[in-house]
């Protein structure tokens, strides 16, 4: 598999963190995720390597003016006939590492450790959100045994800024012709989302002339630790502090 610098991905040279680990093949295309360089709205490389891949075998793939993506992947032999079926995911990640870490996701650099049943990975973020989603749709796309209709591999951009499915909103409805849709991006294990009320981001700009201090003005560094953290879509209701607003409480 060929990467868009050029280079060679072998399932030999897999992370030692992946033996065992099955289907091969699903981590083969995970592995190969994480050395592309892939933060929102910066998905150019990992764009270039899902078409090379779909050019390798051989399927038809199509992109909008948003950056989204679909490979058609033909039916197997006798599913001719079967609905297609879309398989969306986003080809985005978030990209944050300790400030001290060698390795940085923004430049293709994660590395993989197992830790027990969890695969994470050492001093930054992984990129399962979405990489495990793009990586199973190529590893079913390529898989010769798994009888199927047709596929629409639908992989959208800049999911994790600018609002959920910032992407997807821009999404040109002519690139899909199928009429059922399995996201693989959720959050449970065993449970299918059948509804979500979805979000709305609000951006305000105040426009205020700048000044010079006043020469006797002290500056202050005002810092908030102690979080528990947590995400804002699953951990919402958790009532946890959020950092910004505590600091826009103390400010006031």
């Amino acid at each position: 598999m060929s990467c868009p610098d050029g280079t060679t991905f072998d399932i030999s040279s897999r992370s030692a963190a992946l033996d065992g680990l099955e289907p091969p093949a699903l981590w083969k295309q995970f592995e190969a995720l994480t050395r592309i360089a892939r933060p929102s709205r910066h998905e150019e490389k990992v764009i270039e390597h899902v078409q090379a891949w779909a050019a390798e075998n051989v399927f038809e793939v199509h992109q909008d003016t948003a950056g989204n993506l679909v490979v058609r992947v033909p039916a197997a032999a006798g599913r001719e006939s079967a609905p297609t079926v879309v398989l969306q995911g986003h080809l985005d990640m978030v990209c944050e590492r300790r400030p001290k870490s060698p390795n940085d996701p923004a430049e293709g650099r994660i590395e993989l450790v197992r830790d027990g049943d969890w695969l994470t990975a050492d001093g930054t973020t992984l990129g399962a959100d979405d990489g495990i989603g793009i990586a199973a749709m190529m590893a079913l796309a390529e898989a010769k045994s798994l009888p199927h209709g047709p596929l629409e591999l639908l992989m959208t951009v800049n999911e994790e800024i600018g609002g959920p499915g910032e992407g997807a909103s821009g999404l040109d409805p002519g690139l899909v012709s199928g009429t059922v849709l399995l996201n693989l991006d959720s959050e449970e294990d065993g449970k299918l989302t059948v509804g979500s009320a979805s979000s709305t981001d609000t951006s305000i700009r105040v426009e205020r002339r700048r000044e010079a201090c006043e020469t006797d003005a002290v500056t202050l560094a005002v810092a908030v630790s102690g979080g528990v953290g947590g995400h804002s879509g699953t951990d919402i209701a958790c009532g946890r502090a959020n950092a910004i607003k505590v600091l826009g409480r103390a400010l006031s």
